[in-house]
């Protein structure tokens, strides 16, 4: 990588990281380029010569960070022999993510509350068209191998979310091991006694 490209990478995550903690902190209505050049300790030029406005950052950090964790879902998944332990890996996916990713959980969910904003709701649109290529991109990736329930398959995305929310408003790490174990148990049953009335 050119010193050119690799300078302009580190300046734009700098912009990313600062405009994340002004998102989080002064919400999306009160944040400005401004408090973002502030935080990042950059001119206010230097980040408007890299992110026209704040709603272009606010796209590129959610996008770019969400097409990482759906990557490295991916390829962690890779050795999954069962669709029950699919499963499980998605929620344990998400439970991660939310624990090393505290600021961008709180985005993500502020995000989902701001959608009455025609900008935001085309975000969304862009973001929800990804999730479902995702979706497509696992039932690929295991077709051959296992059957997967595309019913049950959502199941572990609405789960996990649920699980962001509980994450935001206590950090209780104990409870949402148990809430993810009891919730993994609860779908192990299910597609037992799917299996089995498949085979009477």
């Amino acid at each position: 990588m050119r010193r050119r490209e690799r300078i302009r990478i580190d300046k734009e995550e700098i912009i990313f990281s600062a405009a994340l903690k002004v998102f989080c902190s002064e919400g999306i209505d009160g944040a400005t380029m401004q408090d973002i050049a502030r935080e990042a300790g950059l001119g206010r030029a230097t980040v408007y010569y890299h992110f026209p406005s704040k709603k272009v950052i606010l796209r590129e950090i959610l996008l770019t960070t969400l097409d990482m964790f759906f990557k490295d879902f991916l390829n962690n998944a890779k050795d999954v022999k069962s669709e029950s332990a699919l499963y499980e890996r998605i929620v344990e996916h998400f439970v991660n993510f939310f624990n090393k990713n505290p600021l961008f959980t709180q985005l993500y969910f502020m995000v989902y509350s701001y959608s009455r904003t025609t900008w935001m709701r085309e975000i969304l649109k862009e973001f929800n068209e990804r999730h479902l290529k995702w979706l497509r991109d696992i039932e690929d990736m295991f077709k051959g191998r296992f059957k997967i329930n595309s019913t049950y398959l959502a199941l572990p995305m609405t789960f996990s979310h649920g699980l962001g929310l509980l994450f935001l408003s206590s950090k209780d790490k104990e409870r949402l091991d148990k809430l993810t174990k009891a919730f993994v148990s609860l779908m192990k049953k299910a597609l037992k006694e799917e299996q089995e009335q498949e085979e009477k």
